[in-house]
């Protein structure tokens, strides 16, 4: 059974807005239920994910556990690490820089915390 199946199950219903999972109704939603839910947030959101993203679960030693990544098949130069947005053009200039795994993590936290918008100016 998914997760999505088993809160299903349970009453709730799912619906994700970016990186964010909303539960309702909110009197079903009980202190087990948050729990579960964070703790299979990104599995969560994967699942209800629309079907011309794909992703993949590996192993991350950088994190030191498993990771989600997925991406939009029609972009290319973005791709998502347990929905945090990478584009490859940033994996590359980090590649050419002497990081550390602890550089590496803080950026992904950074950027994971990032609620803003990128806009381009000229």
């Amino acid at each position: 059974m998914s997760h999505c199946e088993f809160l299903r199950n349970q009453g709730i219903k799912l619906n994700a807005v970016g990186n964010e999972l909303r539960l309702s109704p909110k009197e079903k939603v009980t202190s087990e239920i948050v729990q579960f839910a964070k703790a299979h947030k990104q599995e969560i959101l994967l699942e209800l994910k629309p079907p011309e993203q794909d992703h993949i679960k590996v192993f991350s030693n950088v994190l030191n556990r498993e990771v989600f990544i997925s991406w939009d098949i029609d972009k290319p130069d973005i791709f998502f690490l347990e929905g945090v947005c990478y584009k490859t053009s940033e994996i590359d200039k980090m590649t050419e820089m002497p990081l550390s795994a602890n550089d590496l993590r803080a950026i992904h936290a950074i950027k994971g915390k990032f609620d803003g918008e990128l806009v381009k100016t000229h």
